[in-house]
């Protein structure tokens, strides 16, 4: 009997990964103060109150104020009311377009960038490549894991990625039949699901936040291979499944280390190696350029997870897409 095909779990993080501000921060918060009528600030005296206003709120309401019951809305707007009151007058009042303009501009394409403009479609090469090897027998799910607020899918959204509305834990409903028809995978969505910090409760290099993934991906792989006839094969666990799990991120300690503790395999995207010292022993590193392996030939051969470097997403994405590696 020919050996099962290895599903794939592809997952990335947002921010720093997948797209980044524009301009830097503070310099979109000055321009949209001075828009609103605040003509008297400078860059710098918003990068740093910006930065205590952050910290002052990060260090109160925890998690952009999940657990206090703030939301990431009102937790957002506590730090633009803390980043600009100390530069109005006492008199004064914030204009009141100040905060709505900048949670938009920072919940959309207004605010950010895509890493690489050809994302959405080697994401979908991704997938019709995978797919193809194996006849269709293969599962691909492709999702995205980050430390952030609930904003991320909004931000995606609107920089051209199709986008599925399964996200942890609120899709996950205690009724079988309405999971798998709200995890239905579609070919034509770029994201499967979302893991996001802001709902799981727990944070990148922490493991449980994978955990959280890999049970997303097995309910959405459940809710794809069955039909609502055939509920009682529908189980977590479904342990005959193999797959092979990949994590793709620019930060070493929360991304790259904190996967292949958790038992993935990671990709780490910067434009330079981190130095031997800071890798640690137990870790195979290698170079994304030096490969020549397939990531179906490089990854399930290993007994224990392995790190890519790459220079840029779009080396990462064209890898895993299939193009043909450049001969060395």
């Amino acid at each position: 009997m020919p050996a099962r095909p290895k599903n794939l779990l592809l997952c990335f993080d947002a921010f720093g990964t997948l797209f980044l501000p524009k301009k830097p921060i503070a310099e979109q918060y000055t321009a949209v103060a001075r828009q609103c009528g605040l003509n008297n600030l400078g860059v710098a005296d918003v990068e740093k109150s910006f930065h205590m206003a952050f910290s002052k709120q990060l260090a109160e309401h925890p998690n952009y104020g999940r657990e206090s019951g703030m939301g990431a809305e009102g937790w957002w707007t506590a730090v633009i009311t803390n980043t600009f009151t100390p530069w109005i007058p006492p008199n004064r009042q914030l204009p009141p377009s100040l905060v709505p303009n900048l949670l938009h501009r920072f919940s959309s394409a207004e605010g950010y960038d895509l890493t690489d403009a050809r994302i959405p479609s080697l994401l979908g090469r991704i997938k019709h490549h995978h797919r193809s090897q194996t006849a269709g027998d293969k599962k691909v799910i492709i999702g995205v894991i980050t430390n952030s607020d609930d904003r991320v899918p909004d931000v995606l959204a609107s920089l051209g990625l199709r986008i599925s509305p399964a996200r942890y834990p609120l899709s996950l409903s205690r009724n079988p039949s309405h999971a798998r028809r709200q995890w239905q995978v579609s070919p034509q969505n770029h994201v499967d699901f979302h893991c996001m910090s802001y709902d799981v409760g727990f944070s990148k290099p922490d493991r449980r936040i994978f955990d959280a993934a890999e049970v997303m991906a097995r309910r959405i792989s459940i809710a794809n291979g069955c039909s609502s006839s055939s509920s009682s094969s529908c189980r977590d666990g479904n342990d005959e499944e193999e797959w092979i799990k990949v994590y793709v991120g620019d930060e070493w300690e929360k991304d790259a280390l904190g996967a292949t503790r958790a038992g993935w395999n990671a990709v780490h995207v910067a434009p330079a190696a981190v130095p031997q010292a800071q890798q640690g022993a137990e870790l195979i590193v290698r170079d994304l350029e030096g490969t020549s392996e397939s990531p179906e030939e490089l990854f399930p051969d290993r007994s224990a997870p392995i790190c890519l470097r790459a220079a840029s997403i779009g080396s990462v994405l064209e890898w895993f897409a299939g193009s043909p590696r450049p001969e060395r």
